[in-house]
């Protein structure tokens, strides 16, 4: 995908100057039901750099302390539709 970098295993810095240049973090944990609410710090992290974290609906509230209206919610079935509808439209 253009705009899209894997940067696979970095340090803690690398990843927050990741952070502080990207508009979208993915966190795709969750789908277990032995994870529901279950979050760790990809699902956070990314939002002190007002970077929006994409997950699924079982790493918010609910299921979590995080607020629905903080994170951008994907479902597993139109997972890259989703996220490809986010980034073009500027707007949201």
């Amino acid at each position: 995908m253009k705009n899209v970098e894997y940067l696979g295993n970095q340090s803690p810095e690398v990843v927050v100057e990741a952070y502080k240049t990207c508009k979208y973090s993915i966190d795709l944990s969750g789908r277990s039901p032995d994870y529901y609410g279950l979050h760790n710090r990809t699902t956070v992290e990314p939002m002190f750099f007002k970077c929006v974290s994409i997950c699924y609906s079982t790493l918010a509230n609910p299921h979590s302390h995080i607020p629905k209206e903080s994170v951008w919610i994907v479902e597993k079935k139109t997972l890259a539709k989703d996220i490809n509808n986010l980034i073009e439209d500027e707007n949201e």
